[in-house]
C-alpha cells in the first residue's frame, strides 16, 4: 500500500472524527499516532538518535580548536593566492561534490561583480562548537563590504562547509 495515501486516509479519518466531536481522547491518539507515523516515513527517528549521539560524544580539545584555526588561516593564503585544487582538497567527500572547482569559482567570481573587488581578510578567525562540529568565521574584505568566511570542520579536519555569507551583529 502507497504510503502518502495511507497517511491520506489516515488524517481523513482523522478529520472526521474530530468533526463528530467524540471525544477528546481519540482526538489525541489519532494526533499521536500521525505524528508517529511522519517521524517513521520521513526518518525523523534516525534524526533524533543521531542528535542524541552527537550531544553524548566526547568534548572538542582544544588541540582540534587549534587546527581549525591553522586549518583556516591556510584556506585563507590559499584563497588569496587563488590555489583552488589546494582548497578542494581539504574538502570532505561531501562537499568536493556539491563544490568543485567551477562551482567554486563561479561563487567567487559573483561575490567579487556583487561587492567589488577582494582586498582581502582580517586577522580575526574565530572558532566555535555547533552540534558536535567546529565552525570557523574569518572577516573576508571586499571592496564595497566585509562578509564572512565560515568554515565547518568534520572530526577528521576536513571541510565540510564553505560559506560567505553577511556578517551578523
Amino acid at each position: 500500500m502507497n504510503p502518502k495515501s495511507t497517511f491520506h486516509k489516515f488524517m481523513a479519518h482523522l478529520s472526521k472524527k474530530i468533526a463528530e466531536k467524540k471525544g477528546l481522547i481519540i482526538v489525541m491518539f489519532l494526533l499521536t499516532g500521525a505524528c508517529a507515523f511522519i517521524a517513521i516515513r520521513y526518518g525523523l527517528k534516525d534524526l533524533v538518535q543521531t542528535k542524541a549521539k552527537q550531544e553524548q560524544s566526547a568534548p572538542i580539545t582544544d588541540d582540534a580548536k587549534d587546527k581549525a584555526y591553522n586549518k583556516t588561516r591556510e584556506i585563507v593564503q590559499l584563497v588569496e593566492t587563488n590555489d583552488i585544487d589546494k582548497i578542494i582538497s581539504s574538502f570532505d567527500r561531501n562537499t568536493r561534490q556539491a563544490l568543485p572547482a567551477e562551482k567554486l569559482l563561479a561563487m567567487w567570481d559573483r561575490a567579487q561583480r556583487q561587492f567589488g573587488t577582494f582586498q582581502g581578510f582580517e586577522d580575526d578567525t574565530k572558532v566555535m562548537e555547533k552540534g558536535g562540529s567546529l565552525m570557523t568565521e574569518t572577516t573576508v574584505k571586499f571592496e564595497k563590504i566585509n562578509l564572512c568566511l565560515q568554515l565547518t570542520f568534520d572530526k577528521n579536519g576536513q571541510i565540510g562547509g564553505f560559506f560567505i555569507k553577511p556578517i551578523l551583529f
